[in-house]
């Protein structure tokens, strides 16, 4: 049986080669899909940098 659709919005960006090795690497040793990897990331990095 396959997974539910998430609501989603596709994001095409430029990252610097050395950045996307480093999510690579990553998201193959987490067993995690960089699509995971980078969604969490951008959460934990705006809830910390959000002004109060």
């Amino acid at each position: 049986m396959a997974r539910p659709t998430k609501d989603s919005t596709p994001v095409n960006i430029k990252m610097d080669t050395e950045i996307f090795k480093m999510l690579e690497e990553y998201s193959k040793d987490a067993g995690q899909t960089k699509t995971i990897v980078i969604e969490r990331a951008v959460k934990e990095y705006i809830e910390a940098h959000k002004q109060k």
